[in-house]
Order: structure tokens, then C-alpha cells, then sequence
């Protein structure tokens, strides 16, 4: 038909669910004696090796793009900068890189560099290139990306928003308006898969996997130890994606940035499927937008991921 039917609009979407963790890396940056850094470079990668980087050091302005392969970030400072001046420079030269791929912080006065992927997914750890004289590089959370495989019942997203009645003395209880105060996502899942795999996921955040002292085997394990975690240091990415969709199309995905992933239930039974019930709740993720810095719907990995 030539005219569009209101009843054309009524969907049945099914949804894959996915859930990963960004990787997050610690350089550690030593000072410069006599321009010994330049030139020198290491290397960093983004979620699943889509390209590798060199973060280079261009020393006094007399610094040669060493052009090892891969994409150049170049970094400049002062001969002779401290430590905590290097690691700054780098934090600058890496959060200021177009393309999104990475968001860097460092403490004022600290030789530490965070730098962390803005897309979740494995990675090459960082790792020395060439030179850098006492440089320590260290992984702190490793990259993954899993889908969460079948599902039992609606998948249900949940919207809270938080908002402040206002009212004056000259209406009485007349609500003149409301102000939003904040902006909440959840979302309950009961998955019908559960491998050894998907356990250790889904209890990484508030459990230990590991192997005990003393002991040979791993085991998943529940206890005070994960008493006082922050739970945002921990979250991850979730995706919601339309099944019937190839996994380039975005154009109906759900992305929450950063999110928690609590077990809430184990149901066991004689009859029915094992069933592992979970709870997401999202945060707002001060890396990204202020517009779009809990979740959007839509293209999620397009150029500049809405970085900050």
C-alpha cells in the first residue's frame, strides 16, 4: 500500500544481550635527563586491536616522529621534565586524541598515567616500544566482551527519573513544576545459559574468582572480602541489540556505558531450565557527553564514542 498503516508500527523485537569491560592500564613515567626520552615511544591498543597506537616523546620541540607503525601520538614537553610533568604531558596528548578511542587522567603531582579504552573488548596489554628508561606499564582491568547468550522471558529496561515538586506559599499544594534532579536505568535479565564462563562473569563483581591458598583449583567464591568495593570502579558496558540485526547495525541498540552487574538469583529445578537471575543498574559515565553519558539509543561505537 502507498499510505503507511498505524498498525505497521507494532514490532516484535527480540534482543541480544552483551556485556563487557573497558581495559584500563597504569604507565608509570620516569624524568627526563638531557632530552633521553625523545624519540622513545610505547605502545597501546584499542578494544579488540582495531589499531595499534605509539605514544612517542617529542622532547623540546626536537622530537623525529619514530614511525614504527601503527598511529603516532606525539607528546611534548619541556628537556629535563620531572616525572609527574611527563605522565601529565601524556594524559593531555592522549585525552586530546580525536577519534575516541582512549580517555587518560593523571593526579596532579603523580607519575601515573590511567588510560583506559573507550569501547570494551580485548586488547594487547600496553607494553614498552623503544627506550623510556624505567617506565613501568601495568594492566589493571584486561578488556572482554561477552553475549550473555539465551534469555528467558520480556526483557524489560527501566527508566527512573527523580524530580523535585515545586511549590509556592501563593498556590498552596498547586505543583508549579517539576526539576529533575537525576536520571536512573535498570534492568532485571534471567539467563538460561551458564557455563563456567558466564559464572565467573556474572560474579566478578561481587565475588572472588580464584584459586584458594593452598588449593590447585579455581572456584567462584562469595564473601566479606568484597565488602566496601565501589561498584562503578567495576562496571561495564551494556548492549542491548536487536536479534534480527546484523551486529554493524546499531540503529535500534540500547548502550549503557557504565554499568553494575549483580546475580540476584540461582533457580534450580527438576522440570525447567536453570535459570540465573541478574540486576544491571547504570551510572553516568563522566568520560562521555553530559547529553549522553548514562545510555543512548543508537549508533554507540560511532567516530568520537561521544567522548568528553
Amino acid at each position: 500500500m502507498g499510505c503507511s498503516n498505524p498498525a505497521g508500527n507494532i514490532e516484535i523485537v527480540p534482543l541480544k544481550v552483551s556485556y563487557g569491560q573497558y581495559e584500563c592500564s597504569t604507565v608509570t613515567a620516569t624524568a627526563d635527563v638531557a632530552s633521553s626520552h625523545n624519540n622513545d615511544y610505547f605502545r597501546l591498543y584499542n578494544a579488540n586491536d582495531v589499531t595499534s597506537f605509539y605514544v612517542w616523546m617529542n622532547v623540546g620541540g626536537a622530537g623525529v616522529d619514530p614511525a614504527p607503525g601503527g598511529t603516532g601520538i606525539a607528546v611534548a614537553f619541556a628537556v629535563n621534565a620531572t616525572a609527574s610533568t611527563v605522565a601529565a604531558a601524556i594524559s593531555a596528548a592522549i585525552d586530546a586524541f580525536t577519534g575516541g578511542h582512549f580517555s587518560s587522567s593523571n593526579v596532579a603531582g603523580s607519575a601515573d598515567v590511567c588510560i583506559c579504552n573507550m569501547q570494551p573488548g580485548p586488547s594487547t596489554d600496553v607494553a614498552s616500544g623503544v627506550g623510556l628508561t624505567g617506565f613501568v606499564y601495568a594492566v589493571d582491568t584486561q578488556g572482554s566482551y561477552t553475549n550473555l547468550g539465551f534469555c528467558d522471558g520480556d526483557i524489560e529496561q527501566q527508566f527512573e527519573v527523580a524530580s523535585l515538586e515545586v511549590k509556592a506559599h501563593q498556590t498552596g499544594n498547586a505543583i508549579l513544576t517539576n526539576i529533575i534532579q537525576s536520571t536512573t536505568f535498570k534492568l532485571d535479565l534471567a539467563l538460561l545459559e551458564s557455563t563456567s564462563a558466564q559464572f565467573k562473569l556474572l560474579f566478578s563483581q561481587v565475588g572472588t574468582v580464584g584459586t584458594p591458598t593452598g588449593g590447585t583449583l579455581e572456584v567462584v567464591g562469595v564473601g566479606s572480602a568484597s565488602n566496601g568495593r565501589n561498584l562503578i570502579n567495576l562496571a561495564g558496558k551494556l548492549v542491548l541489540h536487536p536479534y534480527n540485526l546484523v551486529d554493524a547495525d546499531e540503529s535500534g541498540d540500547y548502550a549503557v556505558w557504565l554499568a553494575s552487574l549483580i546475580p540476584s538469583s540461582i533457580v534450580h529445578s527438576g522440570d525447567n531450565p536453570k535459570i540465573v537471575n541478574v540486576s544491571f543498574t547504570g551510572y553516568y559515565d563522566d568520560t562521555r557527553q553530559t547529553g549522553y553519558n548514562q545510555f543512548v539509543k543508537g549508533p554507540h561505537t560511532q567516530a568520537g564514542n561521544f567522548k568528553a
